[in-house]
């Protein structure tokens, strides 16, 4: 049996940009470096413009529920939003 798969938008991009780095981050954690200060800064920095882009396009949809979905389902959630013209991302 396969255990369910979870996957947070920060690793979806990054498994897109480069699948090595994706594969060590979920079966080797302890080879990352840590976060720094500075980085931390940069990563709420990001949060904060998400909230106020959720607030700036009423109607938008919220990926953050589906991300922690199989990543499976998640791609094929994006893809039919995708083609839903109706939807602000």
């Amino acid at each position: 049996m396969n255990p369910k798969i979870t996957i947070s938008k920060s690793s979806f991009i990054r498994g897109k940009q480069c699948h090595k780095s994706l594969y060590l981050k979920k079966h080797h954690p302890e080879l990352e470096d840590k976060v720094s200060e500075a980085q931390q800064a940069i990563f709420d920095g990001g949060t904060n413009i998400g909230l106020l882009a959720q607030q700036l396009f009423l109607g938008g949809i919220d990926l953050g529920k589906y991300i922690q979905s199989p990543i499976f389902m998640v791609l094929l959630y994006l893809r039919n939003l995708s083609l839903d013209k109706t939807q602000n991302l």
